[in-house]
């Protein structure tokens, strides 16, 4: 008995298949493509180093955000227990990364200054439900706790005292010195005593920082590793050189910048110093009081 074969396909009917298959798998893609949604979340809430509220916002769903939707969307500040404000998601994120799929954006709010103390804060993205998304119920970030500590403003303080009679001078006044002042003299050179006061007056803490003497911008003394609690005073006793000759001596706090301050303007106080009923050593140092 013959066995009937099944006669083979044709090229063009093969062609045609592949080509049936590919383009339904085409059309199949760009309908889910289509159906995809995005889905937004607020992924975080800080604070800055500078105590500035710092939020991101993440698409975290398989589609993009369309343009007309993102658009019209927003994010509000959660404060206590209401929403403080809100800010357009094209003004937070001109460049669209939330548009896309995995896109996230990371800005600070700024229209709001935290004073030091507690603070509950969240955030609440797609606040009118603009954007159509795969879900709606996880757009909100819980307030948390957060707590901002004053920064610290440092300065000096009162006045200066020098030499063994601790003569007192205001800031930017003159002080004269004769031999009587001097703590000791070495190499030609004029030791006296130096007392300065220095505080804290923002409320803010600071540690790890140097104050330094300056005569004639040469620097003739340091203190190293200080502190200062909020709104603290402190006073400071060291010794210095000064010389050759009349000059001005300066003193700034936190010398180094080590300490990130509200203000920068008021940690240099200088006062002017004369040399009077003294011999020198063609130096203009003061050597030993003038013998009468």
């Amino acid at each position: 008995m013959k066995m009937q074969t099944c006669p083979a396909k044709s090229p063009i009917v093969v062609i045609f298949t592949v080509l049936f298959l590919f383009v339904s798998a085409a059309f199949a893609n760009s309908a889910l493509a289509l159906m995809a949604k995005p889905d937004l979340i607020v992924s975080s809430v800080g604070l800055t180093s500078d105590n500035w509220i710092q939020i991101t916002l993440k698409n975290i769903g398989p589609g993009p955000i369309p343009l007309s939707q993102f658009n019209s969307a927003s994010v509000g500040l959660i404060k206590g227990n209401s929403i403080r404000g809100n800010f357009a998601l094209h003004v937070i994120d001109p460049d669209k990364n939330l548009r896309r799929p995995g896109g996230s954006v990371t800005f600070i709010w700024s229209s709001i200054i935290l004073r030091p103390g507690t603070h509950r804060l969240g955030a609440i993205v797609d606040i009118t439900n603009a954007v159509d998304e795969t879900r709606e119920d996880n757009n909100r970030f819980e307030p948390r706790t957060f707590v901002v500590k004053g920064k610290a403003d440092l300065a000096f303080y009162g006045y200066m005292k020098i030499g063994k009679r601790k003569k007192q001078v205001d800031w930017g006044r003159t002080v004269t010195l004769t031999p009587e002042d001097v703590l000791l003299v070495s190499g030609g050179k004029v030791a006296f005593d130096i007392y300065y006061g220095y505080r804290e007056f923002n409320g803010g803490p600071a540690s790890g920082f140097k104050n330094k003497l300056y005569f004639n911008s040469s620097v003739v003394s340091i203190q190293r590793n200080l502190s200062l609690g909020p709104k603290e005073i402190r006073h400071a006793a060291t010794q210095a050189y000064l010389g050759p000759g009349d000059g001005r001596l300066c003193l700034k706090i936190d010398a180094d910048d080590d300490v990130h301050e509200t203000r920068e303007d008021n940690n240099y106080g200088c006062i002017n110093v004369i040399f009077r009923d003294s011999e020198t050593d063609g130096t203009g140092s003061i050597i030993h009081p003038t013998k009468r």
